[in-house]
């Protein structure tokens, strides 16, 4: 996930007060040759317990990415880059999906809006 997007994620934890906790981030790298456990561990440190990094092998990336309908690229030569989808679905504790969360890449999201619609998600899982 792009900084950006991480970053409105936290805004929208802080948004939603004690009822955050409840929550988690899963952040998929696409790129896993060069993000690390560690490299991750400390990217995802700098937004929150709440976000928490995984990586897979190329063929389970490619399956996930399958079954979400995510597109991803990396490139390595002659220019280094990473370019990959920024939605973010969003499941229940029962593993139930909800809805997905568009539009954190951008520098106003609803902020208000989604912490209101993951609070309601938070309480129906209760």
């Amino acid at each position: 996930m792009c900084p950006t997007t991480l970053y409105n994620a936290d805004r929208i934890f802080q948004a939603m007060g004690p009822q955050a906790a409840d929550i988690r981030l899963l952040f998929v790298t696409v790129d896993p040759d060069r993000d690390t456990l560690p490299v991750l561990t400390q990217y995802t440190g700098l937004f929150g317990p709440q976000v928490l990094g995984l990586r897979g092998t190329p063929d389970q990336l490619y399956t996930l990415a399958r079954r979400y309908r995510v597109v991803f690229s990396v490139t390595k030569t002659p220019v280094y880059s990473v370019t990959h989808s920024s939605a973010i679905y969003v499941f229940d504790g029962q593993g139930k999906a909800h809805f997905i969360i568009a539009g954190l890449d951008t520098n106003d999201p609803d902020i208000k809006g989604i912490a209101a619609d993951l609070e309601d998600v938070v309480q129906s899982s209760v």
